[in-house]
């Protein structure tokens, strides 16, 4: 049986989902995430090579995207556009006293 069988989840699809997404709020990035994802799969007791190769139990790198860009936007906001903060707003370089160093 697989462990997401074993989960409070709809199908395998929600269920993989929702690990990835716990991946993302863990701090990993879309890569990090599909490999942690593919050890997990791959100490499953009834692990094969055919669960490496089906997109349902390992999701492709542009299906992780998908899922990454979604939750970058629900949880850390837009990556471009309205709504993404200038850095001047967030420090003025003049404000804290940087110095830059003569070149040599």
């Amino acid at each position: 049986m697989h462990a997401y069988l074993t989960l409070p989840c709809v199908n395998i699809i929600s269920c993989i989902v929702t690990f990835v997404v716990g991946y993302f709020a863990g701090g990993m990035g879309i890569t990090d995430a599909r490999k942690y994802h593919q050890s997990k799969l791959e100490l499953q007791d009834d692990f094969s090579e055919s669960m490496l190769a089906d997109a349902r139990m390992n999701p492709t790198y542009r299906t992780v995207l998908q899922w990454h860009t979604t939750w970058r936007a629900a949880h850390l906001g837009p990556a471009s556009g309205s709504g993404v903060l200038e850095v001047s707003a967030i420090v003025d370089v003049a404000s804290v006293g940087v110095r830059h160093r003569p070149r040599l």
